[in-house]
């Protein structure tokens, strides 16, 4: 009965004259996928009980459908005097899909599945995320955006208001197209739907907002796939206007086919003869990407950088609103997001790299170490421990911290210098190196596997800038 209350008085507030669609017919309900993502456990009965009860109270207008019609469905749609009752005494409209996890087939329908551990991880996850915008309080234009309510914007060039959305949610959920490594993106959040310009007005918990974004996200991805440097400026070519290129570009990245890509860019840009050919050249080195149909697997890596970006911001103590490639959280946060976003983007941007993910041995790492030069960093400064591999401890600088000024050896003696870190009584979580914490709890060593990859990575960085500054936790 609510949900059905629920879309006639969201549908009328949009659109008075629109009419809602559903079946009578119970083997419209029996498919799998409809029964697994809908709102009720017994969607035939609730749906065609609740109608036909407020078809009979006058809350609904409906036009049944003749049995054994198979061009039109069954409609309704909610009369003016349910929305004037609505509106005398407003009720919260609660959008609480039934899955959070969806996921699409190739023609856009729901897809049942089998739940297995990464979908009950993904879907603990993002009710994690739910958990943490419930609290959230969001200022449209001085006003406080409830749940349920409409959402109205005005154009910089129009004095006319027009909806953006028709029940506003914070809650998240993540959708999947055909297979699990195409799209996976966090959507249900109100605020995506907003232009950017009106995004930057917003008030997250009476203060108000920064938005840090990656920049040309997808096609660094594609070049990092492909292990080549992308170039400064990927979306300027002479003779083209930039917004022209990048649209242009991303059309490409998106079409699994020339043809299709130039059937859509023909519609916006008149120069597309010129224009494809041009990013073509422009890309040469990740040629083989354009008109590949790649751009679902990107969206599935952007949302995977994005929900690590969200988790640990929620770690923090942020709130996050994601918008796929940005975050918007409160001004005074920026900072610690913007570093945050750059260190999981570096540890995705990593494992693409066919380089720098090829799997090393322990006698690979040390053979490597004995033909690379030695890193000093920063000399003159010791910890009291001799021999041929050694940590410079600076000092304590407050907040029971000790910074690390580097770490100093022989490449003979890398591994020697490996275990002298462990003499002290520090534990370093290596930003500079751009790894994860090799460990869970202050004072405990790494193990085996965690000591390779830590002298992979001194073997494989550039550590006269990476290890500057590099702080670590007092044991």
């Amino acid at each position: 009965m609510g949900f059905v209350l629920g879309q006639a008085i969201k549908t009328y507030r949009a659109d008075p004259g629109r009419w809602i669609s559903y079946s009578r017919n119970q083997n419209w309900y029996r498919d799998p996928g409809r029964r697994q993502y809908f709102p009720v456990r017994t969607p035939y009965a609730s749906v065609r009980s609740a109608i036909d009860q407020l078809a009979a109270t006058g809350a609904i207008e409906h036009r049944k459908s003749p049995r054994g019609n198979l061009g039109r469905q069954s409609s309704f749609r909610a009369t003016a005097d349910l929305y004037r009752a609505y509106m005398n005494r407003p009720v919260p409209l609660v959008c609480a899909p039934r899955e959070r996890i969806i996921l699409r087939d190739a023609d856009g329908g729901l897809a049942t599945y089998q739940n297995s551990r990464q979908t009950d991880r993904w879907r603990n996850q993002v009710l994690a995320f739910n958990e943490m915008l419930s609290s959230a309080s969001i200022e449209l234009d001085g006003k406080l955006i409830a749940q349920g309510d409409a959402v109205w914007v005005r154009d910089e060039d129009s004095e006319e208001r027009r909806m953006v959305n028709g029940t506003a949610t914070l809650s998240l959920h993540r959708v999947w197209n055909e297979n699990w490594q195409r799209n996976g993106r966090l959507y249900g959040c109100w605020v995506q739907n907003l232009p950017k310009e009106n995004r930057r007005t917003l008030l997250l918990n009476g203060e108000s907002v920064a938005e840090p974004d990656y920049p040309a996200l997808h096609c660094r991805l594609i070049y990092d796939r492909a292990g080549k440097p992308m170039p400064d400026k990927p979306f300027e070519i002479d003779g083209f206007e930039r917004s022209e290129v990048k649209r242009a570009f991303y059309t490409m990245v998106n079409a699994p086919s020339w043809d299709s890509a130039r059937r859509a860019i023909w519609q916006h840009s008149k120069r597309w003869k010129e224009l494809m050919p041009a990013i073509a050249r422009k890309h040469s080195a990740v040629e083989d990407a354009l008109c590949s149909g790649i751009g679902a697997q990107l969206m599935f890596i952007d949302a995977t950088i994005m929900c690590r970006n969200i988790a640990d911001l929620n770690r923090e103590g942020i709130v996050a609103l994601p918008i796929h490639d940005s975050v918007i959280v409160q001004a005074k946060s920026k900072s610690a997001a913007l570093e945050i976003m750059e260190r999981n983007l570096a540890l995705q941007t990593e494992a693409l790299d066919p380089q720098k993910s090829t799997p090393k041995s322990a006698h690979d790492v040390i053979e490597n170490a004995q033909e690379k030069a030695p890193p000093h960093l920063i000399p003159h400064l010791h910890n009291g421990h001799s021999g041929g591999g050694w940590v410079e401890v600076a000092g304590h600088s407050g907040g029971g911290w000790v910074e690390v000024a580097g770490l100093s050896t022989s490449a003979v003696d890398l591994v020697s210098a490996y275990e002298a870190l462990w003499h002290t009584p520090v534990a370093v979580p290596f930003k500079g190196l751009k790894l994860k914490r090799l460990f869970q709890r202050q004072a405990i060593r790494p193990d085996g596997p965690a000591a390779v990859k830590y002298i992979a990575a001194w073997c494989s960085q550039d550590l006269a800038t990476a290890a500057e500054g590099v702080a670590c936790n007092a044991a």
